[in-house]
């Protein structure tokens, strides 16, 4: 991006973070359901939960600068900390019933978990970060609204041009 060019309003930031928000719930539920019945496969899929994120922040704001690229990294991070808060909270509450999804038994078993699997931990994370930017750096997405809005215009030009 041009350093001398403005960047989106600050609307558009808002508008991305809900889009982000969004991408977030469902990239969270997706990725701890995917680890609890295909524990192996959790790991490649962050990449692609960082890439649903990011992608939706971009869409939502349009054009991206550092600022929003440091929120959908945020919203990133957030949606593998929070997935595999679930995993791990849905695996401590499975093996006894007694024990409820905030305590702390669940909490020393996912700090427990995160230091020590890699996977679980900082691969995750930053498979995330890279899906993340690697959806940032796409070409914009088309608004289907504003393309066929377009179309009449693009019509009486082509006509225009025979």
């Amino acid at each position: 991006m041009d350093p001398h060019s403005p960047g989106p309003p600050p609307a558009a930031h808002a508008v991305g973070a809900l889009y982000g928000l969004g991408a977030l719930l469902l990239a969270t539920l997706a990725w701890s359901g995917l680890a609890v019945l295909a524990e192996p496969a959790a790991l490649p899929a962050a990449a692609g939960m960082g890439w649903l994120v990011g992608w939706a922040y971009r869409y939502g704001a349009g054009r991206v600068d550092r600022a929003g690229e440091a929120l959908a990294a945020l919203l990133s991070v957030v949606a593998v900390l929070s997935g595999s808060f679930l995993l791990v909270s849905f695996a401590v509450t499975q093996a006894s019933v007694d024990v409820g999804a905030w305590s702390e038994p669940v909490r020393r078993e996912y700090l427990r978990l995160f230091v020590e699997a890699p996977w679980f931990g900082a691969f995750s994370l930053l498979l995330a970060l890279a899906g993340t930017g690697r959806a940032l750096r796409l070409p914009r997405p088309r608004n289907p609204a504003a393309t066929l809005a377009a179309e009449p215009e693009r019509q009486r030009t082509r006509s225009s041009a025979l």
